[in-house]
């Protein structure tokens, strides 16, 4: 259909709402995208429950919220991927819902992912409890890493999101360009 300048207006309010991209049509799409990451989350607690051998904080301070972030972001990753899985295959027909989606599941994994591969990079021996290193010593020492971490992470989500946004502005741009001809 193309569209003129008239028509315009009155393509926006009744055809719009009737593609399958807009609407009611895609609830399932955001009721995934919050299963998917509930279960991120819980299968970061369960990685943690089984990696870890002691469940008192104060026992070994800086590990224990070492390894539960890193694990959150193991989570995160994998949850991340599921997303992007689930997003590809439904790109063409649902874009306009996965584009908020895509952004929306940046901004929430991706801070933990970052924190999870700093995390590893500065710790030997990660996975061998009685020969690993820290880089930090006590938890004061690892707590205002781990807001650092947290604020590079929002960096690179929020990056991601406006990328994603400004990517689509453009091919928006471009479709209309393309009906106002």
């Amino acid at each position: 259909m193309k569209l003129s300048k008239t028509t315009w207006g009155r393509f926006w309010k009744n055809e719009w709402d009737k593609t399958p991209s807009h609407g009611l049509q895609n609830w399932w799409l955001w009721v995934v995208a919050v299963v998917i990451y509930y279960f991120s989350l819980q299968l970061g607690n369960l990685l943690w429950n089984h990696f870890n051998t002691d469940f008192n904080p104060g026992a070994n301070p800086p590990w224990y919220f070492i390894r539960r972030d890193f694990f959150q972001g193991v989570g995160s990753l994998v949850g991340f991927t599921t997303m992007l899985g689930v997003l590809v295959f439904t790109w063409q027909r649902y874009r306009a819902a996965n584009i908020p989606i895509l952004a929306i599941t940046c901004i929430e994994m991706i801070p933990s992912v970052v924190k999870s591969v700093l995390i590893y990079s500065r710790c030997t021996n990660f996975f061998d409890f009685n020969r690993a290193i820290s880089y930090w010593p006590t938890f004061d020492a690892y707590s205002p890493s781990s807001v650092y971490f947290n604020s590079i992470g929002l960096l690179v989500a929020v990056g991601l999101a406006i990328l994603i946004f400004a990517l689509n502005w453009k091919q928006l741009r471009a479709l209309r360009k393309a009906y106002w001809k």
